[in-house]
């Protein structure tokens, strides 16, 4: 088992591409999982309300917020691993990308 995760591919050992896979993973949870709060909780809360304010600013915040999250856990992940100057300044032009589309 020692010697399987110790094999490189792509500069990296399986161990490696397990870790950031894990971290990934754990990223599009903590998204599902905050999504899941903002429609169970923060939306019934924000009904009870007399003003409408505060159901369209949670309408408006909770995609990006949980874009964000999950922007963030592929970034955590991929940041573990060894990657060539080219391929880092591309993946984070990729990142910078898609907070801009996520602000937007």
């Amino acid at each position: 088992m020692e010697e399987f995760l110790s094999k490189q591919f792509y500069m990296n050992t399986v161990k490696e591409w397990f870790i950031a896979l894990v971290i990934i993973a754990a990223g599009i949870v903590a998204a599902k999982v905050v999504y899941w709060i903002f429609s169970k909780f923060v939306k019934k809360l924000t009904e009870k309300t007399k003003t409408r304010i505060d159901d369209i600013l949670i309408d408006m915040l909770e995609e990006p917020v949980v874009f964000g999250i999950a922007i963030l856990g592929f970034y955590l992940g991929v940041e573990q691993l060894n990657m060539t100057e080219w391929m880092t300044d591309w993946t984070h032009k990729i990142y910078y990308i898609l907070i801009a589309i996520n602000i937007t």
